[in-house]
């Protein structure tokens, strides 16, 4: 049985290669990434990632694919014939781990490697009382769209910090017509900082500061982080806050699961590994500075690595 379906896995390959030769193109592989909304670092990275291909000659077809975030992007990679990779937040772990079918999709993933962090921002009217993320409690907070990955880092970053927060989803442009209007006390966005959708309200915002108890309870799954001048005009003095990892996830393929996935995966951990430094060039070339962080050498608490990432760096050796 397991020499017909490997007979089978090989036909389809060699038909999709054909299929793209017809078109004069020599991919042959393709590979889907989950990525994130069309002004975010998440979807610049699946492009990028396509034109490193390209431009390498990896005979790898990159196809990035726009996302409302972590968690949709999760239950992709089970669902989706046509996700291999995705960018999601390393807090997902935290936040799944003991309930629910999204847990045990997770008990499936590996992560291929470390990315960057995005800093939290929370942000206030520049009059409100409010300095501390602790102040905060019995309040009316946004924290973004259902399903984002920023919906899930606050509820985690409330829950660790006993923070009794009414939670309310929102778009952004709702978000910050409501905060305006005094209808909410505040908003929590996650992101590479500087987040360019705050640039039209930096004059009548403020940026809260988690205090250095609140920081060491996050400690363990949150790095601290700064927020300075150089990053908002309107910050005198460094915001202390928190940075979520982002990570490049993908399904637990094998050769004996999917050789097919399997091998499209390790083509593009080869490519994209032994070219880091030019992928880190395509990005600055377009100001995405996120990119000096990634680092496939560093562990990410609470996952584990692909095993396609296992051998290429033992190949390296």
């Amino acid at each position: 049985m397991k020499k017909i379906v490997m007979g089978l896995l090989i036909l389809f390959c060699n038909l999709l290669y054909a299929k793209w030769i017809d078109y004069g193109f020599d991919y042959e592989y393709e590979v889907g990434i989950m990525t994130g909304g069309l002004g975010g670092t998440y979807i610049k990275f699946g492009n990028d990632s396509m034109k490193l291909m390209d431009r390498v000659h990896a005979k790898l077809l990159v196809r990035p694919i726009i996302s409302k975030g972590s968690q949709i992007n999760i239950i992709a990679l089970k669902e989706s014939p046509g996700v291999d990779l995705a960018i999601v937040q390393s807090d997902v772990m935290k936040a799944y781990k003991e309930s629910g079918k999204i847990s045990k999709i997770l008990n499936e993933l590996r992560f291929i490697t470390f990315l960057y962090n995005e800093e939290v921002h929370i942000v206030a009217l520049k009059n409100s009382n409010s300095n501390f993320v602790k102040d905060l409690n019995n309040k009316k907070v946004v924290i973004g769209p259902s399903g984002s990955g920023t919906e899930l880092t606050s509820r985690n970053i409330f829950t660790i910090l006993e923070l009794n927060v009414k939670q309310i989803n929102s778009s952004y442009d709702d978000a910050f017509k409501k905060l305006l209007n005094h209808q909410v006390d505040a908003i929590v966005l996650v992101g590479g900082k500087p987040l360019s959708r705050l640039k039209p309200y930096l004059n009548k915002i403020k940026f809260l500061n988690f205090s250095d108890s609140s920081i060491n309870l996050l400690a363990s799954v949150y790095p601290s982080a700064l927020l300075t001048h150089s990053d908002y005009s309107n910050i005198n003095s460094s915001i202390k806050t928190i940075a979520v990892p982002s990570i490049l996830v993908a399904y637990n393929w094998t050769p004996q699961n999917n050789i097919y996935r399997y091998n499209g995966l390790k083509r593009f951990v080869e490519m994209f590994f032994s070219h880091l430094d030019e992928f880190r060039n395509i990005g600055l070339s377009y100001g995405n500075k996120k990119w000096m962080q990634i680092n496939p050498l560093k562990n990410v608490p609470g996952w584990k690595r692909h095993r396609v990432v296992i051998d290429y760096i033992m190949n390296q050796n």
